[in-house]
């Protein structure tokens, strides 16, 4: 048996209200980055990824950037195909988030 492509689709939206980013327990030192710059006409979908972004315990550095320890790519295209934002949002992994990190760690409580 497959799931058709509607039935992924709507699986997919019962996913959304559910979803979690959960801190690894071994983490790699990576850290997901968010950042956005979406246009005003396209606020109520701007309003809406920063609302789903707390949701997922992701951490403001700014009001456009948000981190989180977890390898979250999947979860984040998905939030952003939702509310039809691919274009105005970039997400990467690195392993350092410079000055901001030692804020970032003691919100997720990782070790240094």
């Amino acid at each position: 048996m497959r799931i058709t492509e509607g039935g992924k689709k709507k699986l997919r939206e019962f996913d959304f209200d559910t979803m979690s980013l959960a801190v690894p327990q071994h983490w790699n030192k990576q850290w997901t980055v968010i950042l956005f710059d979406i246009p005003e006409e396209k606020k109520s979908a701007r309003d809406a990824l920063r609302r789903k972004l707390r949701d997922l315990q992701c951490y403001a550095l700014h009001r456009s950037v948000f981190v989180h320890p977890a390898d979250g790519r999947d979860e984040i295209d998905f939030v952003i195909q939702t509310f039809g934002i691919q274009n105005y949002v970039i997400h990467f992994r690195t392993p350092s988030l410079g000055y901001g990190e030692g804020r970032a760690r003691a919100h997720f409580k990782l070790l240094p």
